[in-house]
């Protein structure tokens, strides 16, 4: 039985000398017991510092508060609570706190063909000190499989923690098979298991993960680590993103350690870091998934990898194609590295990665001749004209103000920009500031020189440039500290 560590400390009183406990994190087994008989004799309960009498009531008073300790660590792993609702698809199970939670992972061999929706927030903080600092139970294990439908409804599940490294299959959801999990956000989550990890699961299968953020931190003792989930198969990854400092040996993803087949990623992103145990070990690594045998498109990574073999700013290995992503972030390896795979033998198109920021110009790592026009420099990369093809009317946006800069997706609602402020993009770099917008439009670019924006006149023709179905202008710096302001004008941009 776990319980907290007992030491022994020396009181120094003037008149006597005495001993006492005091309780510190840990647990105590038969290990920790011998460890202490070996250090401290004792044939009732470990200890054999009673020499006399006058010690004695002391001893009983510290073994009596103990007790009470011991008492007191169980009490903290709260009493699972059956939540309201009839677990049907009208009248899905209501989860309205943590007990719940904690409900359905003691009942997840009966969540077949359940529903059940979050009602509002949860703040899951407290259970890093269930069951003596091993924190939450996952809801799902490899002999207890979760099979039912969660909706998130948008509601946040705040500071879920697992520390649980003796066992596999780590995360809020620990094993996946034959449900689904939408509108979901994990904040603040810490997750820690040997193998198959992630915030969200660790292992999904037959299932669909749909419209699911998570941030926080995942470690994985051993091989499958994402940000989101562990290992997905069979499972649609669409619409999730991850903020996450993630690690592991093998197998290590921003979003996915591993999507098997049937498994794709779609309109998905991953922010943080993704390392190999130790930093630079660790195979299979990658913004997005560790080994991607299905189709990633329509995504993006501005993860900083970290590993020893096929480490890659999108997937470190890709089975299947890669459509319309980029990446943006350092790529730290030691072979067959690359800036959107570490290693390839299929499909890369219509992607691009930063140059700069990876410190790379190989697009894959087993390939260096492939791909060399999609790597592009950071100023570029923040500019919609080098983007051919892609959808920024519904799929894609581009703010200066909203992800570095870099494009985002529209789904996540990561700005909300007033009508009429898209108009006119620019980016700043190494060419200076330039000015974009559609070629589309009836526009004509205006600029005005002077303390405040008067008298305008049109920018010159050849001094415009278009590319990818945008026209581009380099701004020039005014002379001294003259102003220079643009804008653009014509009605069809107001159509």
């Amino acid at each position: 039985m776990h319980v907290k560590k007992l030491f022994l400390e020396k009181l120094e009183y003037p008149a006597k000398g005495c001993y006492t406990f005091s309780i510190e994190d840990c647990f105590f087994d038969s290990d920790v017991m011998k460890s202490l008989e070996e250090k401290f004799p004792v044939y009732a309960i470990g200890f054999s510092f009673i020499k006399d009498a006058q010690r004695m009531s002391r001893f009983i008073f510290a073994a009596a508060l103990c007790l009470l300790t011991v008492l007191a660590v169980q009490a903290q792993t709260p009493t699972p609570v059956a939540p309201e609702g009839s677990g049907t698809q009208a009248s899905p199970y209501q989860i309205t706190k943590v007990e719940n939670l904690l409900w359905m992972s003691m009942n997840s061999a009966s969540s077949g063909g359940k529903y059940y929706q979050l009602q509002n927030d949860i703040d899951a903080s407290g259970s890093a000190s269930w069951d003596t600092g091993r924190g939450f139970f996952p809801i799902g294990s490899s002999t207890s499989k979760f099979a039912g439908y969660f909706d998130g409804a948008q509601h946040i599940i705040k500071g879920i923690t697992i520390r649980r490294y003796s066992s596999s299959y780590g995360g809020l959801f620990g094993y996946i098979e034959g449900g689904n999990v939408q509108n979901l956000k994990l904040q603040d989550a810490s997750i820690g298991a040997k193998s198959f990890v992630g915030i969200l699961a660790g292992y999904v299968t037959g299932s669909n993960l749909r419209n699911c953020t998570v941030t926080g931190e995942v470690s994985g003792g051993g091989d499958y680590a994402g940000g989101l989930a562990g290992q997905v198969y069979r499972t649609p990854v669409q619409q999730c993103s991850a903020d996450a400092r993630v690690s592991g040996a093998s197998y290590l993803g921003g979003l996915v350690g591993e999507n098997l087949a049937e498994a794709p990623i779609s309109g998905s992103y991953a922010l943080g870091s993704v390392s190999g145990s130790g930093g630079t070990t660790g195979t299979y690594v990658g913004g997005l998934s560790g080994w991607s045998h299905a189709p990633i498109s329509g995504s993006y990574s501005r993860t900083t990898l970290s590993g020893s073999d096929r480490v890659g700013g999108i997937a470190g290995q890709n089975s299947s194609s890669i459509n319309q992503c980029y990446a943006a972030g350092g790529i730290f390896g030691k072979s067959n590295f690359g800036g959107l795979s570490g290693y390839s033998n299929t499909t890369i198109t219509s992607s691009y990665w930063d140059t700069q920021t990876s410190g790379l110009i190989v697009c894959i790592g087993n390939n260096k001749a492939f791909g060399k026009n999609f790597g592009l420099t950071t100023q570029q990369m923040k500019q919609r004209s080098s983007y051919a093809g892609w959808d920024f009317t519904s799929v894609w946006a581009i703010s200066t103000s909203v992800n570095l800069g870099y494009p985002y997706l529209k789904n996540f609602g990561l700005t909300a920009e007033p009508p009429g402020t898209n108009l006119l993009y620019y980016s700043t770099g190494e060419d200076g500031l330039v000015l974009e917008w559609d070629a589309d439009w009836d526009a004509v670019l205006e600029v005005s020189e002077g303390a405040s924006a008067e008298a305008w006149s049109e920018v010159q023709a050849d001094q415009i440039w278009e590319s990818n179905g945008y026209y581009l202008h380099r701004a020039e710096k005014g002379e001294g500290s003259l102003k220079r302001f643009y804008r653009l004008s014509g009605e069809g941009i107001w159509e």
